[in-house]
């Protein structure tokens, strides 16, 4: 795909409604604190990566278990600022959707994250296939984050069938991912993504291409990416930038990779490009306050 054409992206996946802290140095238990600053936003693997999507130019469409109610409605607002567009996987659901509480230590950019048990619910992929068959249409990549397996497994293996290439956000390892991963054509996985018995970066390349995927990257917070073609292995530099919060950087890291991907349809030009968006992104704190400060037509020329 060249500069110019139309970036239509389908993300799958997790939705949360972040709420998050800032503090000069993470809390003593058992006392009181005063945040530096505070936020309120969608969150989620998936729903961050659709909204940097967005943000740099792209067709995003998310497909996601929000719920109902006032704090769902937070979470819809806001996507539908960042220029989301999303469908509930299952219109028949009640509920509130998984609430994340955050706390971020702006000395060092670390942040402590608290899930609500909804975090690990999955739906119904047979509610959900009316659902998936619309967003995928027009679709020219896909990325699920493995939060909701058999949605994700179903989406994945309908793109499959028709040649649209698929990206795994490894977030976070849970058996079912590997029925998911006969569809998958690149994963993207870091140091949370802890497969049994594999310990380096070459030994999870392997388990991933016993799987049948050819194309894995795995990433190093701020040191380089590492690209495990089957041709060799590549790196790309991570830029050195101060670091406030790296809260979702992961997220809006894949995000903008699917996006440059598209862009360029080259996997080392996209990685290089991500990474730019994802240096961006830990300078301010919370998940938004970087894309108001620079504009994505700074990042035109990657």
């Amino acid at each position: 795909m060249t500069m110019g054409t139309r970036c239509a992206g389908l993300f799958v996946g997790l939705s949360t409604v972040d709420i998050i802290y800032g503090v000069d140095s993470f809390p003593i238990e058992d006392t009181k604190t005063t945040a530096t600053g505070y936020c309120i936003a969608a969150g989620g693997p998936a729903s961050n990566a659709a909204v940097a999507f967005a943000y740099l130019g792209g067709d995003a469409r998310l497909v996601s278990a929000l719920g109902t109610g006032v704090v769902a409605e937070l979470a819809r607002r806001d996507l539908s600022a960042c220029g989301v567009a999303h469908l509930e996987i299952d219109e028949k659901r009640r509920g509130d959707p998984a609430l994340s509480a955050i706390v971020v230590s702006t000395a060092v950019g670390s942040r402590t994250i608290l899930n609500s048990p909804a975090i690990d619910d999955d739906s119904d992929a047979m509610a959900a296939n009316a659902r998936v068959e619309h967003a995928l249409g027009g679709a020219n990549i896909v990325l699920v984050d493995g939060h909701q397996p058999s949605v994700a497994e179903q989406t994945a293996r309908l793109a499959k069938s028709r040649g649209v290439p698929v990206v795994m956000d490894g977030d976070l390892y849970n058996p079912k991912v590997e029925r998911l991963l006969a569809f998958v054509d690149i994963v993207i996985f870091g140091k949370s993504f802890r497969i049994p018995n594999q310990h380096t970066s070459d030994e999870a390349a392997g388990y991933f291409r016993d799987l049948g995927v050819q194309h894995v990257i795995a990433t190093h917070g701020a040191n380089a990416i590492e690209y495990l073609s089957p041709a060799g292995t590549v790196t790309t530099p991570v830029p050195l930038v101060p670091v406030i919060d790296t809260l979702a950087a992961g997220d809006f890291f894949h995000g903008a990779f699917c996006y440059f991907y598209l862009r360029h349809g080259d996997v080392a030009r996209a990685l290089h490009a991500a990474s730019q968006v994802a240096a961006a992104s830990v300078s301010s704190f919370g998940t938004r306050e970087w894309m108001r400060r620079q504009a994505a037509a700074s990042f035109d020329g990657l």
